[in-house]
């Protein structure tokens, strides 16, 4: 069954046209309607400016880590198409917009409250043996989010000069296909990974991800064509606002990424 995601290939763009699209960008509301619930919205909302982020910070690591968490197979069969349940996203944002309140609270602290569970799932640093024995251990799931995308893309240039073909490899990976590699196993037997679902997501400051989409653009390989990538105006609010929203929050029966987990983890086993 084929895939039915297509991409339009990126092409070099003038850096005054480039900026003049991340203005527009930033004037564009996030549709939190069409995408959440709205007591999902609200819950969202109140826990991120209690802790002085943007809610729509939150958003790309928990569409992350719920798309790696919610199947045990990587992908729904449709009538004519397969179609992955792994996504990855890359939010920009200017320095100083509480971007990494925005990562604790929806990253770290699950990882760290959830390690039995969720942080195993977890991925930065690796060789291809290790991601590959990471991916054979969790059925073919993981997360790989960083709090500056910057490192992970630089991970990537310096890899795919070694020869390694690390943009090939993620452009499989996000397509779900059987991943075989007769190098990573004992004695050169061959070791495969089907049902691939590991997704991609963190923050890059956009003058230093234009800087190295311009190392990447011409490429023609489909990796940067994969990121669904989007541009979040900061808004820093004050401390009567926090403490405001705090006193939102504590009204909530989960006040906390790990107890949304939990309840997700648990529906899924029953």
């Amino acid at each position: 069954m084929s895939s039915r995601r297509n991409f339009n290939q990126i092409t070099a763009t003038p850096k005054a046209t480039v900026n003049s699209v991340l203005l527009e960008a930033r004037n564009i509301s996030f549709p939190w309607e069409d995408v959440f619930d709205p007591t999902v919205s609200a819950w969202l909302e109140c826990m991120a400016r209690a802790r002085r982020a943007q809610p729509e910070f939150l958003v790309g690591p928990l569409l992350a880590m719920t798309s790696v968490l919610i199947i045990h197979n990587s992908s729904y069969a449709m009538q004519f198409f397969k179609e992955p349940a792994n996504i990855f996203i890359l939010t920009l944002c200017d320095t100083g917009a509480a971007k990494s309140a925005a990562y604790k609270i929806a990253v770290d602290d699950p990882f760290t409250e959830l390690s039995v569970e969720i942080g195993a799932l977890a991925v930065q640093d690796y060789t291809h043996k290790g991601l590959m024995q990471q991916l054979v251990e969790h059925s073919g799931r993981a997360i790989i989010v960083y709090p500056e995308m910057s490192e992970f893309l630089d991970l990537v240039l310096k890899k795919q000069n070694d020869l390694s073909g690390e943009r090939q490899l993620y452009c499989k990976l996000f397509d779900g296909l059987k991943w075989t590699d007769t190098r990573i196993g004992k004695e050169g037997n061959r070791v495969e990974v089907d049902n691939l679902c590991v997704s991609v997501s963190g923050f890059a400051q956009p003058s230093v991800y234009l800087d190295q989409l311009m190392s990447l653009v011409n490429r023609n390989d489909g990796f940067l064509e994969r990121f669904l990538t989007w541009v979040v105006k900061p808004h820093l609010i004050n401390c009567d606002e926090v403490w405001h929203w705090g006193e939102r929050l504590l009204a909530y029966s989960m006040q906390q990424f790990q107890g949304k987990f939990c309840a997700l983890l648990k529906s899924i086993r029953n």
